[in-house]
């Protein structure tokens, strides 16, 4: 099975020359592991984190280390304040 995560789910999607910036300023490494990639036929890329039950949808929050948590609590709050969500929600803690 293939790791996708890293710049290794952007090579797969074919977007890898498209990141303007160090993929380490937008996610720690080794950070999500995607289920799933595709592409649509406009070009857009879609990435799919499935979760198999309940107990798994309900987990627990991040055990990030502080200096990545930081990057990804920045990156989190750039997605909600692009589709308009209260920045106050932490996405961080249970759900994560």
């Amino acid at each position: 099975m293939a790791e996708n995560r890293d710049v290794g789910f952007l090579e797969r999607v074919g977007v890898a020359d498209k990141v303007t910036f160090p993929l380490h300023n937008f996610w720690p490494t080794r950070g999500p592991q995607w289920d799933a990639l595709g592409v649509t036929e406009a070009g857009e890329v879609i990435l799919v984190e499935a979760k198999a039950n309940l107990k798994e949808l309900k987990s627990p929050g991040t055990k990030a280390g502080e200096q990545s948590l930081v990057v990804i609590k920045q990156t989190l709050n750039e997605v909600k304040e692009g589709l308009g969500i209260d920045a106050k929600f932490d996405w961080t803690k249970t759900y994560y």
